[in-house]
């Protein structure tokens, strides 16, 4: 069983469905209430250092 292909090996493929966990926690937050929308915009840039720091640790995986 040296060739089974599993899910998520190596955190591949986590990004996207974390990220929609993130989008989707702040959207409730803001909701409810809890924060306001223009606090968050304020910091989209820790967004792209995010996915920098992404690409650095996994330089062999294809980005598009």
């Amino acid at each position: 069983m040296a060739n089974e292909t599993r899910c998520c090996d190596g955190g591949e493929g986590l990004v996207f469905p974390i990220l929609l966990v993130v989008v989707g926690s702040v959207l409730l937050a803001e909701k409810f209430g809890m924060i306001e929308f223009q606090e968050i915009w304020r910091y989209w840039p820790l967004a792209l250092i995010g996915l920098g720091v992404h690409m650095l640790l996994n330089p062999g995986e294809r980005h598009s």
